[in-house]
């Protein structure tokens, strides 16, 4: 635990987990929550930063990030039981509490000031480990091994890089993890920015210069001859107008489609 008077300071792309955070933690305190985690509303009530001066009002658009990741990870380990999931950019997600079975191992890959405060909020478990630095680095690589099955995850994390290393990432893992799957979110090409996205008046969201609608994804499937598919996913259905009405609504429209958040599932070749 983070004692009182130790105040979180991050900044740039490690900052945004906060935000992920303060909205999953917010959403999991309701009463009727869409998303159960406990564990995020523990670590939130009790984190001294001021998310609500920060960030503005919470929405529901990471909890249901969260929930669609964690059914792909129930997915994977259905048929993988004591697979390896990797975490790439995990900031403070406590998904591996929510989805644990007991037996696959975890890696969670951050840089060193997140993995410092992962271990000052989080508990430690014995099927989680670490490794500080950064995604694009394929060094995190070298101990996995892939005979019992690979999942990597970046959840909130592609956004931030430019598309020669996105595409340089996934054609890695599609080489290093035969038979693996990975798994991220993209923005829509009209959310690209080098300057940020003022989203509150005390905060602007770091660059985010790679997005992708749901009309290219077939460049994902050219990266590497090791790719098998590629699927897009959508956010499940939430409350409110957004959520519960607007999204789910152009989602089912092909020309709408392309204009929204999207996650895409990657399954590489054995």
């Amino acid at each position: 635990m983070v004692p009182n008077d130790q105040p979180v300071e991050l900044a740039g792309v490690a900052e945004t987990l906060l935000m992920a955070l303060y909205n999953r933690g917010s959403e999991a305190q309701r009463p009727n929550g869409l998303i159960d985690d406990p564990m995020a509303a523990g670590v939130l009530q009790r984190t001294p930063y001021p998310f609500r001066e920060r960030f503005g009002r919470p929405d529901l658009m990471h909890p249901l990030r969260s929930l669609l990741f964690d059914a792909e990870v129930r997915r994977f380990l259905a048929e993988h039981p004591d697979g390896t999931v990797v975490a790439l950019g995990e900031g403070l997600e406590t998904q591996f509490w929510r989805v644990d079975d007991g037996r696959f191992r975890w890696l969670t890959v951050d840089l060193p000031e997140v993995i410092d405060l992962r271990g000052r909020l989080l508990p430690p478990d014995p099927r989680i480990r670490t490794w500080a630095g950064d995604a694009r680095d394929p060094s995190w690589m070298e101990d996995i091994d892939p005979s019992r099955g690979v999942l990597v995850l970046a959840q909130g994390l592609l956004m931030y890089f430019r598309e020669q290393d996105v595409f340089s990432l996934i054609r890695t893992c599609a080489e290093r993890f035969p038979g693996g799957s990975m798994v991220f979110d993209t923005n829509p090409v009209w959310a690209q920015t080098e300057k940020g996205f003022r989203q509150s008046s005390s905060y602007t969201s770091p660059p985010m210069p790679w997005g992708m609608g749901s009309n290219q994804i077939g460049e994902i499937g050219a990266v590497d001859p090791a790719i098998a598919t590629v699927t897009p996913l959508w956010l499940p259905r939430g409350r409110g107008v957004i959520f519960g009405l607007v999204y789910p609504l152009l989602r089912r429209v092909p020309g709408a489609r392309a204009m929204l958040p999207m996650t895409v599932r990657v399954q590489f070749r054995g």
